[in-house]
């Protein structure tokens, strides 16, 4: 199964980390400040506005702006859900507790665990854009 990667200068995300970052983009949209949510509304159309639409750049003065607003939501994840080491730890709390849960629906935007993979990456790129001035790439593979 394919899926989103994460890279920034220096940084390159884990397998696939990017994976769910429609459905973050969902989650963040709501405490987004009118500022950050014109970066995420740029992701997203940036990602669905390509025209194989396997990548998106977040400029690194956008990815700079969602550094704080990323940071509030894995610590409210880690505060709901208990401390969490491993992203996959909630992923499998997600699977035990709806084991109906679809393995693909889960990966793109339905899994806490998830969307907590992609937020803790995508967290790391924007750090390392507003450190070396690069942008974030997201690609599909």
């Amino acid at each position: 199964m394919g899926g989103v990667y994460i890279q920034c200068g220096s940084f390159l995300g884990n397998d696939k980390s990017g994976s769910a970052i429609e459905g973050l983009l969902d989650e963040l949209l709501p405490l987004a400040s009118a500022a950050q949510q014109v970066v995420l509304e740029q992701i997203r159309v940036a990602l669905d506005g390509e025209p194989d639409g396997d990548y998106g750049r977040v400029a690194s003065a956008d990815a700079a702006a969602l550094i704080s607003l990323l940071e509030a939501y894995i610590a409210d994840i880690q505060g709901r859900y208990g401390p969490i080491a491993d992203p996959f730890e909630l992923i499998d709390r997600d699977f035990a507790e709806n084991p109906s849960l679809d393995q693909t629906a889960a990966k793109y935007r339905d899994s806490r665990g998830w969307r907590l993979y992609c937020a803790t990456d995508l967290a790391e790129a924007c750090k390392t854009a507003r450190q070396e001035s690069e942008d974030v790439i997201l690609t599909w593979d």
